[in-house]
């Protein structure tokens, strides 16, 4: 499964990395649908587990990001 991520233009030290994803592409049913990566929402826990864990494959990280909530 692939994700959409967008990732800022800036002068950043080398060792700082962001990227932003879109909503497609995960495992969250509706409301959520369907990547969430929010734990400080009503969505199932296990589906923003999975949702985080693809998130760190596809940007092959050797550990989970640090994730904000909006």
């Amino acid at each position: 499964m692939a994700l959409s991520f967008l990732t800022p233009e800036w002068p950043a030290p080398a060792n700082i990395h962001a990227a932003m994803t879109t909503r497609e592409g995960g495992f969250s049913l509706p409301p959520y649908a369907s990547l969430n990566l929010g734990m400080h929402v009503e969505d199932k826990t296990q589906s923003v587990i999975q949702n985080r864990d693809l998130v760190q494959q596809q940007l092959n990280l050797p550990a989970q990001p640090r994730w904000l909530n909006q």
